[in-house]
């Protein structure tokens, strides 16, 4: 038998000479040493499984992105790090791990391309004559009307109408993704401030609270593991910039989730959780509005120009950086594009992606296993075969399977937009917004199985087109 690889003696290389360093930030605080192990191990692993692209990029600073993702969300790999404290050890566990995950990827890649071929006799269909015909019913079916199709090359579930959201199955595990029954206050209620010493709860979820004054709001934080859950900042924001409402996003979170980063007309607000206070960081542009923690800990934000924050430091930055590790772009062309980004945020690569996609609103969210998400809406040819259905969210994992999942609205009873994708929990399972007139709710769904749950009702929102009372939520809350 032959030795190992050549990508197994760069990946062995570059792990020995960072596990020294990301078992210390891992272990930063008051976190356990075998909960620091078992973050590296995982970040090890996606490392290793992306160990082809990565290589040429900055995989220490993607290592250390998905380091903190794992933390957020312990649950969403279940192989045990190597109980021994060596390091070889540890490396060459993260590898035959990767190596069984990318095994386990194609196979299931191929199940179901081979099942799909069975049922349509050709292969994947792109454009807008693209077959549409039932594909067989996965282990776990999906709870929306109908059995999935396929269309465009990409596997579309459909949602339940909007007066069913609140029939649908409780999630089986709600506590693994942090939220309870609720999500948001009454108008009335009263929220306790920061206080100065900080908090060193994570931050679960962000929203703002309109206060008195035209477009004048304060940021609402949403803890996890306090008998008090929401904490409201005391710093006077405009829910408008530009003219335009200020939409917060997930990417103002910082991955330890102990800071929040808001884009303000020249200025980023920067809320410190576990040290108590805020403070500003002038930024010479009245038009930021929206904002993202790049892997490396740099803010990058968006108005008339694009810039980069690291620590104190402003300077100008190239229109193509990105906070988020993948974004998903619908090209002048008509192409859906996956572009992939480094730990600095720079751009190296894309990707053309199959699907019944005319365009994409919103952010997309990526989870430390590789997939990525995105609101979407469907062309005027996929509508007509979904029965006047126009939007829904698209997720794909370019790692392990080509074929992309769309949950497709059941109707035009949910609002323009309001099918949003929010954040990824464990088992590649997504948390999405869902909103209507009948209410907004944050709805799971497994791109696998492609069931779909309820998780959280949201409270304290106005009836869409309304503008909000004071001590009412501006705009949806994000995780």
């Amino acid at each position: 038998m032959g030795g190992p690889s050549r990508d197994e003696q760069e990946f062995v290389a570059w792990a020995r000479s960072s596990v020294a360093g990301l078992l210390r930030e891992a272990g930063h605080g008051r976190v356990a040493e075998q909960q620091a192990r078992a973050d590296v191990h995982e970040a090890l692993v996606l490392v290793a499984v992306r160990w082809g692209v990565l290589r040429h990029e900055e995989p220490l600073a993607y290592a250390r992105r998905a380091m903190h993702r794992h933390r957020t969300h312990p649950g969403s790999r279940t192989t045990p790090s190597p109980a021994t404290s060596d390091v070889d050890a540890l490396v060459d566990s993260a590898w035959r791990t990767a190596t069984t995950r990318r095994r386990a990827g194609r196979r299931r890649g191929a199940v179901v391309a081979a099942a799909v071929v069975a049922v349509l006799g050709v292969g994947f269909a792109l454009g807008p004559d693209a077959a549409v015909e039932p594909v067989p019913a996965p282990t776990s079916t999906s709870e929306g009307p109908g059995r999935p199709v396929v269309l465009g090359g990409a596997q579309v579930d459909r949602l339940v109408p909007a007066e069913q959201l609140g029939d649908l199955p409780r999630h089986p595990d709600p506590g693994s993704l942090g939220l309870g029954a609720t999500l948001g206050w009454t108008a009335g209620a009263d929220i306790s401030g920061l206080p100065r010493g900080g908090l060193s709860q994570p931050v679960r979820a962000v929203a703002l609270r309109r206060v008195q004054g035209r477009h004048r709001a304060h940021l609402v934080l949403r803890l996890t593991g306090t008998p008090t859950p929401y904490v409201e900042v005391d710093e006077l924001l405009t829910s408008r910039v530009g003219g335009e409402p200020l939409v917060l996003t997930g990417d103002m979170i910082h991955p330890d989730r102990d800071r929040v980063a808001v884009p303000q007309p020249g200025r980023v607000v920067l809320v410190d959780v576990a040290g108590g206070r805020t403070r500003d960081i002038p930024v010479p542009d009245d038009r930021l509005s929206t904002l993202g923690w790049a892997g490396n800990g740099d803010i990058i934000v968006r108005g008339e120009s694009t810039w980069r924050i690291s620590g104190s430091r402003v300077r100008r930055a190239d229109p193509q950086v990105s906070p988020a590790p993948e974004e998903l772009v619908l090209r002048p062309d008509g192409r859906l594009e996956r572009s992939s980004y480094a730990g600095t945020g720079d751009l190296v690569g894309g990707e053309t992606m199959p699907g019944p996609v005319g365009g994409v609103h919103g952010e997309t969210v990526s989870d430390i296993a590789g997939w990525s998400a995105a609101g979407v809406w469907l062309p005027q040819w996929a509508t007509a075969q979904l029965d006047g259905s126009y939007q829904g969210v698209y997720a794909v994992q370019v790692d392990a399977s080509p074929r992309p999942r769309v949950l497709a609205a059941a109707d035009d009873s949910t609002v323009m937009g309001g099918l949003v994708p929010l954040d990824w929990g464990p088992a590649d399972q997504l948390l999405l917004l869902s909103r209507s007139a009948l209410g907004t709710w944050v709805l799971v769904w497994d791109v696998h199985t492609g069931t779909t749950w309820r998780v959280t009702e949201v409270l304290g929102q106005p009836p869409p087109g309304s503008q909000p009372a004071v001590g009412e939520m501006v705009g949806s809350p994000v995780l």
